[in-house]
């Protein structure tokens, strides 16, 4: 489970990120101020508002929404922020004519197609498209007729919220991009995000281990935060808790102070913060933080392209080598036919996969891709391969290499311990440990 940041056990955690040269950096909508069905909110309840205030007065403080930025400047209007970013930190990036071409076409088409569902708003947001449906009576059919419609632009993403769908372009800017622009050119080491929509995922999948705290506002399992708070109202909470931790505006730590505390430790994503396990248990901690990672960016996949990691591995072996049969592509993936089946028909239910029996063999079932299938056969930002290969990137030949020979070696010694498994009685598990009962210290045995 992720960790709640306001359990009595990471609240010192406030208090040393406030020792660092800490950036804080809030989303607006459903963080600083509550979701409507309606017209988004143009007014910071006053409690929030003083606490913002103190805040900035104390940190370098910066607000990050997908509204335009002129309605951003009106909210925050008067607290001494260091900066007010819009449009997903397009002020900070703008995007190129083809994406604003991209945008303006996606418009006229949306808009059409959205035309007979009443209470659903198309705001094009100058960077990006936002189809607010808050008010429609029902929201499937919307949701449905904007998946169609993108699924037409391979060009653009979308970003579902809780009563709106953003469309940003593919590579474009997006909160993550306005955050690390920003903590550059503020100097700050560290940064906390809150936030509470899709768009702000953005943030949290980011990679940088003790120098990001992305905290979700409102839980999800299926987010990359590090850490989550319970509601909107407990963001005052953590403004408070932030006050408190610097209460001199002026108190800069590093001069006041000669010895600051420890740096600050990543918060743990899955239960207590554990001990070193020795250099295999180091090992297999960073292979299933690798493992998480998968399966996170898969996740996000999925929302913002409609392919999940997996789907998109699939159907780029198959453009590499069409004709391929099931059974082959099971092996090169290693994978069991029966895990690989559901990826397979899932992406020909889609339109993107075609299978044929072998006309040399009826058994044998190739696979090969549709022209929609196709289009979607290249490089594409915020995937898991380009994230490897900018992995790659920063790597030495030898170290690719090296690398390459042990994950063989791993992949070979995993599956001859499975194998020992199957032949041999596996070790056994004490009764309590079964029973998920603690064992006594001393004894070892069930109390």
């Amino acid at each position: 489970m992720t960790p709640w940041l306001l359990d009595p056990a990471n609240r010192p955690l406030l208090e040393r990120l406030a020792w660092s040269n800490l950036l804080v950096a809030l989303d607006l909508d459903g963080t600083l101020i509550p979701l409507l069905d309606g017209p988004p909110a143009s007014v910071l309840a006053e409690p929030t508002r003083r606490l913002l205030v103190e805040v900035a007065c104390r940190y370098p403080c910066v607000v990050i929404s997908g509204r335009a930025q002129v309605e951003v400047a009106q909210v925050v209007e008067g607290i001494p922020l260091a900066a007010c970013v819009g449009s997903h930190g397009a002020e900070l990036a703008p995007l190129t004519a083809a994406q604003r071409e991209t945008l303006a076409r996606l418009r006229r088409v949306i808009e059409e197609r959205l035309a007979g569902l009443p209470g659903v708003v198309v705001e094009d947001k100058g960077a990006s498209l936002v189809v607010h449906h808050g008010r429609a009576h029902r929201k499937k059919p919307v949701r449905s007729t904007v998946d169609e419609v993108v699924d037409g632009f391979p060009e653009v993403r979308a970003v579902g919220g809780k009563q709106a769908i953003n469309l940003l372009p593919v590579g474009g800017p997006h909160k993550g991009t306005a955050l690390g622009l920003l903590r550059a050119r503020l100097g700050c080491d560290t940064a906390l995000y809150l936030g509470d929509d899709d768009t702000d995922e953005d943030v949290f999948l980011l990679d940088e281990p003790g120098r990001l705290f992305g905290v979700r506002v409102e839980e999800r399992t299926d987010s990359a935060a590090h850490l989550f708070l319970r509601s909107r109202t407990e963001v005052d909470e953590v403004l408070r808790l932030l006050v408190a931790a610097r209460r001199d505006p002026a108190d800069h730590r590093q001069e006041v102070e000669p010895s600051p505390p420890p740096p600050v430790p990543v918060p743990a994503r899955r239960g207590p913060f554990v001990p070193a396990l020795g250099e295999t248990g180091e090992f297999l901690r960073l292979l299933w933080s690798i493992d998480h990672g998968l399966e996170v960016a898969s996740r996000a996949m999925g929302r913002s392209c409609g392919l999940t990691g997996p789907q998109r591995l699939v159907l780029r072996f198959v453009g590499r080598f069409p004709g391929i049969s099931a059974g082959t592509l099971s092996s090169l993936l290693h994978l069991d036919p029966s895990t690989l089946t559901p990826t397979l028909k899932r992406l020909e239910e889609r339109g993107l996969l075609g299978r044929w029996p072998d006309r040399r063999d009826a058994r044998q079932i190739l696979l090969g891709l549709t022209p929609a299938g196709q289009a979607l056969d290249v490089p594409a930002p915020h995937t898991i391969e380009q994230a490897v290969a900018s992995a790659l990137a920063t790597a030495s030949a030898a170290q690719v290499q090296a690398a390459r020979e042990l994950m063989t070696t791993l992949g070979r010694a995993l599956l001859a311990a499975a194998q020992g498994c199957d032949r041999g009685p596996a070790a056994q598990v004490p009764a309590a440990a079964a029973a998920d009962q603690p064992l006594d210290p001393t004894t070892h045995q069930a109390p």
